[in-house]
């Protein structure tokens, strides 16, 4: 019988620190995982290097987001296309900080790494980190 009530403490703990969404690693496997994540790292921080660098004609074009990503809330839709009449180069930085669905779909591509929903946005990328440099250059 105490058994049994040891069983059911033991479960129901474990479902508890489950619903916590704890992870337990082995020590084993820390150094073998923290080479992977760092070599993840790694190789994004590459493609979006590239994505930044690569010349406007080799990368999507801004139209190609209003394609790719087609919102169903029609508030989306009606800034997306808004986006692909209105949108220059120079108002990267206005269009990543509005609170729009290209802020959402962007953030949520890189926060993921999904390189599939990344790409659409290379243009958007480069021409962003080109605006946030000079930006830079001139607040220094």
């Amino acid at each position: 019988m105490q058994n049994n009530i040891q069983r059911r403490i033991d479960n129901q703990r474990s479902v508890r620190v489950d619903r916590m969404g704890t992870n337990v690693y082995s020590s084993k496997d820390n150094k073998s995982m923290h080479k992977t994540l760092n070599g993840e790292f790694i190789l994004y921080q590459m493609l979006l290097e590239q994505i930044s660098n690569r010349k406007k004609e080799l990368i999507f074009h801004q139209n190609s987001l209003t394609e790719y990503f087609k919102p169903e809330n029609s508030n989306d839709q009606q800034v997306m296309k808004e986006f692909d009449k209105e949108y220059t180069p120079d108002k990267a930085i206005h269009w990543y900080t509005r609170e729009t669905c290209i802020y959402k779909i962007l953030n949520k591509a890189l926060r993921t790494q999904c390189i599939d929903d990344i790409i659409p946005f290379g243009s958007f990328i480069r021409d962003l980190t080109k605006q946030l440099d000079d930006e830079h250059i001139l607040f220094i």
